[in-house]
């Protein structure tokens, strides 16, 4: 496997679609409107990864207990867990069965330094690793925007 992945690095090859291209680097006897071979060696045995990257969803869980304290012991009465996005507005849910509780959840807003919505490009590793990508800063623990 090892030997193949370093084969694809070395050479890569695309099909595309172009009425008008010519049949150049095509099979014999293929028509340039069926198939068409583009092929390139990468400079310096570097190749790339393109990601497009948007705005993470961000979640909070809840666990709901409710007890009723009857002849001397608590007794549970309901028990939940809720999931909540806190992107954008304030989510309103009940957290009872019987709709008597009501929870309101907002969050500050957007961690400062978040990856910006957009195109990010690696180099491909021959592990797979994308380090340029990983050792971004994002936001400490204690920020909210």
């Amino acid at each position: 496997m090892e030997g193949k992945h370093n084969l694809l690095l070395q050479e890569n090859c695309f099909r595309t679609f172009h009425p008008n291209q010519a049949d150049t680097g095509c099979s014999p006897g293929s028509q340039s409107k069926l198939c068409c071979e583009v092929s390139f060696t990468p400079y310096q045995s570097k190749s790339y990864v393109a990601m497009k990257l948007e705005q993470p969803t961000t979640f909070v869980t809840f666990k709901y207990v409710a007890y009723d304290y009857t002849a001397g012991r608590w007794i549970e009465k309901d028990k939940n867990t809720i999931r909540v996005e806190i992107d954008g507005q304030t989510q309103w849910l009940f957290l009872d069965r019987w709709r008597r509780l009501e929870l309101g959840v907002s969050a500050g807003g957007r961690a400062s330094h978040q990856l910006e919505t957009g195109m990010y490009f690696a180099v491909n590793n021959p592990n797979g690793e994308m380090n340029e990508l990983r050792q971004q800063v994002i936001n400490e623990i204690n920020e909210n925007k």
